[in-house]
């Protein structure tokens, strides 16, 4: 049995493609699931998608109430800084809960015994971080508790378009996913065009029908597919989160592949938190696991129907609370219930916009290998952002901290550099700058390449929203 590595191309093993391994393991993880939290929790999730919503409202509430009030005792960020002294020690009302500051980013950029629940030992914690598409990335703590509700949220909108969860999924991503998903073939997002020929091949042997991650990085991927004329190559569902999805993706893949596309909405410190049912008229919010509310610039709940800001409270992450957060996206509720009979509330959101970069010899290079690099300096950049200025030039913009010096600044660009250009393509230079000014969203756009948008055609980058 032999293991892929982390540089080769696809990461899972030999045996995977034996029809008796995937069986063997699809009953062993169903057992699993079945048995664990995971599915307990689905069944519940089954049951609840049709309350209506003041009933689930008065379901929810002392569960919000209970994680506030363990937080004013156990988390000091919350003792300390947060709650008025009134607050503290008590259950507050559903009035006061929406009088309550917000937070954000910034405020949980703190030592894990102050953003943490001292009630809960720091073994148990899972140490996470995010993909800092707001401004740095926000390092989180969860737990198996949170992990496995977060499973089922997950599950329940596949189930909603007819998938199993246990079926065989191609994802295109970085290495760190295939522990997440074990019934997933990870192909890598770097230099798809130079080994398409074995991802093809892989493709093939697994028999998979779903594909699932980010939309840029999937198109690219499935555009090669097209390209190299692999028309057996077939996907029933297609599931996206992370970037803005566009129109031109979203249209593309049910005309390439006859696939139905699915969008939803999560981030690594909540986990998913709305997805599309069969109707595809917004995201149905997991209301059962998180209070989201739609506010004003001064954390002023607004009306549905008004883009704001998407404020989150996670009910089920007893180890980091997040209480009316700020995650840095903004968004609005459909007024209406949705035609498919569930009663949650839909979301309509304004996502984080990408590119990729194009090589001179036309490679692509995927941005997650980069922010794999240039992330582990956060500690000397404040921001950063690449600017592909030529087919063969970058730029690489940096707003300092305290903590930066040349000698960093050289590092990062080294490293840089050995990672995505062994062939020496391109000319890299940097550039130090008293800021990056984010999208009108505010989101922060850390790769902008004309060059690798003019590889299609026009429509393909056309948003809804």
């Amino acid at each position: 049995m032999t293991v892929f590595s982390k540089n080769n191309l696809l990461y899972k093993f030999d045996y995977f493609f034996e029809p008796r391994t995937q069986k063997k393991w699809r009953n062993q993880f169903a057992e699993y699931c079945n048995r664990s939290l995971i599915g307990v929790y689905e069944n519940i999730l089954q049951k609840t998608q049709y309350l209506d919503l003041s009933t689930l409202e008065n379901l929810r509430w002392p569960i919000a109430q209970q994680l506030i009030y363990d937080a004013s005792i156990n988390v000091p960020l919350y003792k300390n800084t947060y709650l008025k002294n009134s607050d503290i020690g008590r259950k507050i009302s559903r009035e006061e809960f929406e009088s309550l500051p917000l937070l954000r980013k910034a405020d949980f950029r703190q030592p894990q015994d102050i953003i943490t629940s001292q009630k809960i030992s720091s073994s148990r914690a899972w140490r996470g971080i995010t993909s800092g598409s707001t401004g740095e990335p926000l390092q989180h703590y969860s737990d198996k508790k949170f992990w496995a509700i977060g499973k089922a949220n997950l599950y329940r909108p596949w189930r909603w378009s007819g998938c199993d969860p246990l079926e065989l999924m191609v994802q295109c991503s970085t290495p760190h996913s295939t522990a997440k998903f074990p019934n997933t073939l990870v192909v890598n997002p770097h230099n798809i065009q130079s080994n398409i020929s074995q991802y093809i091949d892989a493709i093939r042997r697994s028999g998979a029908r779903i594909i699932r991650g980010y939309p840029l990085s999937t198109f690219e991927l499935a555009w090669a597919i097209q390209q190299q004329g692999a028309r057996d190559i077939k996907f029933t569902h297609v599931f996206f989160v992370g970037h803005a999805l566009s129109r031109g993706i979203r249209d593309f893949f049910p005309k390439s592949f006859g696939a139905e596309v699915y969008d939803y909405y999560g981030s690594q410190e909540t986990g998913t938190m709305a997805a599309e049912c069969e109707r595809h008229e917004g995201l149905h919010i997991h209301e059962e696991s998180f209070i989201v509310e739609i506010t004003d610039d001064s954390g002023t709940r607004i009306r549905d129907g008004t883009l704001g800001h998407i404020v989150v409270t996670s009910l089920r992450n007893e180890v980091m609370p997040l209480i009316r957060y700020d995650i840095g996206d903004m968004g609005m509720i459909i007024p209406m219930i949705c035609p498919c009979g569930r009663t949650s509330r839909r979301l309509l959101i304004e996502g984080r916009r990408e590119d990729l970069l194009l090589c001179p010899d036309g490679e692509v290079i995927y941005g997650g290998i980069i922010r794999d690099v240039l992330d582990e300096y956060f500690f000397a950049f404040q921001r950063y952002q690449i600017v592909q200025t030529a087919r063969n030039h970058l730029l690489l913009r940096v707003v300092p901290t305290n903590e930066f010096s040349k000698s960093i600044l050289e590092k990062a660009l080294r490293e840089f550099k050995k990672t995505i250009d062994s062939q020496s393509l391109f000319t890299i230079d940097a550039v130090i700058t008293k800021d990056i000014e984010p999208l009108p969203n505010g989101k922060y756009q850390y790769i902008i390449s004309n060059f690798w948008r003019s590889k299609y055609p026009d429509e393909i980058f056309q948003y809804d929203f």
